[in-house]
């Protein structure tokens, strides 16, 4: 990661903060913001507020409805913010997907901090070829 600053958007209804702040590397090196998902909106606005607040890496904290929340956020700005992930749901399809530690923070947490980042496919989905 080449960054100086982290946002953390995190879902409270998944974990406490305080056992997400317990699964950091001991030396990041960065500032870090917090920023709670809220029961109507899953990581939009805490994703806007990290990026507000100068956040270059967001690390989405929470199930695939926040992960797919602060990625599409990302995606439909047109952020170069890189994204992070912490799974804390029951299917973390995403996450899966890219092999990032399930059921362990610290393993998620170090490698959100410390992998190499690798791009995917964030275009939205068209709607061509479809009637309207």
């Amino acid at each position: 990661m080449n960054a100086n600053h982290v946002g953390i958007v995190w879902n409270p209804s998944k974990t406490e903060k305080a056992d997400l702040e317990a699964a950091l590397p001991t030396q990041t090196g960065v500032d870090i913001t917090w920023h709670e998902t809220e029961e109507d909106d899953p990581g939009k606005s805490a994703t806007q507020a990290a990026l507000d607040a100068g956040a270059q890496v967001i690390i989405a904290a929470g199930g695939d409805g926040t992960v797919r929340a602060i990625a599409g956020h990302l995606a439909e700005i047109g952020s170069s913010a890189e994204l992070g992930i912490v799974p804390l749901g029951t299917g973390n399809l995403l996450a899966r997907n890219l092999d990032v530690p399930l059921n362990s923070l610290g393993e998620a947490m170090d490698r959100a901090f410390n992998g190499t980042a690798r791009e995917i496919d964030m275009r939205l989905p068209s709607n061509s070829g479809h009637p309207s």
